[in-house]
């Protein structure tokens, strides 16, 4: 659009058209120079002792100095004739520093957002998976300690269908090694019930017995 205006030197449909650029809300201001770098117009704040001390808007121009507080950007204006590219003008760009400042701010500030959301989105999922992962092993655990008596001991083994090697596989090993060494207890006291059966019936001898 510049550059057909440029070519036709229309500043009918010039004005309009850089003046529309510097609504973006990270452009505070825009020169417009032609080819022989003359300026030819200008709108929003831009450096002061670049154009005159008053914009087309009649606002005053912030001083830049040493340390300016503006960044620029500057590109050409070509203008394509049948494809023969001719250059009809420059224009530069301004952004204010506070504008890139609340652009990083916003940006830094949705970062953090993203960040916290993820997060608690990864604990929920780390504790549903942790509940389902602990909750699993504890109910076989419970429904197969239930089982255990004293009389059904040979037939009672605990398999938490654990790969790893970890908490609950050794809380598995410890529970069937304790139902083996009952059971093994439980033949040795009926081993020792019989063998004190078989004395009290062949005696002759009395026997007084006590609890």
């Amino acid at each position: 659009g510049l550059a057909q205006a440029m070519w036709d030197m229309n500043p009918a449909q010039l004005q309009p058209t850089f003046l529309g650029m510097v609504k973006s809300p990270t452009v505070t201001g825009m020169i417009l120079k032609d080819e022989r770098g003359q300026v030819v117009g200008f709108a929003g704040k831009i450096p002061k002792g670049l154009t005159a001390e008053r914009n087309s808007g009649g606002e005053r121009q912030v001083t830049g100095g040493l340390f300016s507080r503006y960044y620029s950007y500057s590109f050409p204006i070509i203008y394509d004739r049948g494809g023969h590219h001719t250059k009809v003008g420059e224009a530069v760009i301004y952004s204010d520093i506070g504008v890139v400042f609340n652009e990083v701010k916003v940006g830094f500030l949705f970062i953090i957002a993203n960040v916290i959301v993820k997060t608690l989105v990864l604990l929920v999922l780390v504790l549903w998976v942790s509940r389902r992962m602990l909750s699993r092993p504890l109910a076989k655990l419970t429904a197969a300690t239930e089982e255990v008596t004293l009389d059904r001991l040979e037939n009672v083994h605990i398999d938490l269908n654990i790969k790893t090697h970890n908490e609950f596989k050794t809380l598995e090993d410890a529970f069937n090694s304790m139902i083996k060494k009952l059971n093994d207890s439980r033949k040795e006291l009926s081993h020792n019930q019989q063998l004190f059966a078989g004395l009290v019936a062949n005696t002759s001898a009395v026997m007084f017995i006590k609890d």
